[in-house]
This record gives C-alpha cells, structure tokens and sequence, in this order.
C-alpha cells in the first residue's frame, strides 16, 4: 500500500497521507466581478467590507452607488 493517495476531479484535488493520518483538500477557483444583481443581492455589511479590498473602480462605483440609493430612498407611505 503506497504512503498516500492523490484524487483529482476538476477543480478539486484531495490528498490523503495514510502514514500521517492526514487529509489535504485543495480546490482551484478564478474570481470574478461582482454583477450588478450580485451587489442588489448582498447585504449593506458585505458591500461596505468590499469597498475596503482592492476591487476595480467599476465594482467599487456601482457599490457606491447601490449604497447611497438604499440609504437616501424613501420607504413607500
């Protein structure tokens, strides 16, 4: 029996070591842009923490924008 076993499936590697008794999970993934709909759909907290990472000036506009319209809107009477 080998010291350790690699399983691959796309995006997901898992490593097992059966003479540390180790287990390592690995997954591979591209980031991308938050959407238009993406940012209507996140909550006020989540919009805020990601003005204060390096995002790119057009997320960061449409987040500046999306936060003004829901603090300046008015409730419907």
């Amino acid at each position: 029996m080998s010291k350790y076993e690699v399983i691959e499936d796309g995006d997901y590697k898992v490593t097992i070591d059966y003479e540390n008794l180790t287990t390592t999970f690995e997954m591979n993934y591209q980031l991308e842009d938050l959407t238009l709909d993406d940012i209507r759909r996140a909550s006020t907290n989540y919009l805020r923490s990601c003005l204060k990472e390096d995002i790119s000036p057009e997320t960061s506009d449409m987040i500046d924008k999306e936060l003004y319209v829901r603090e300046y809107r008015r409730p419907i009477v």
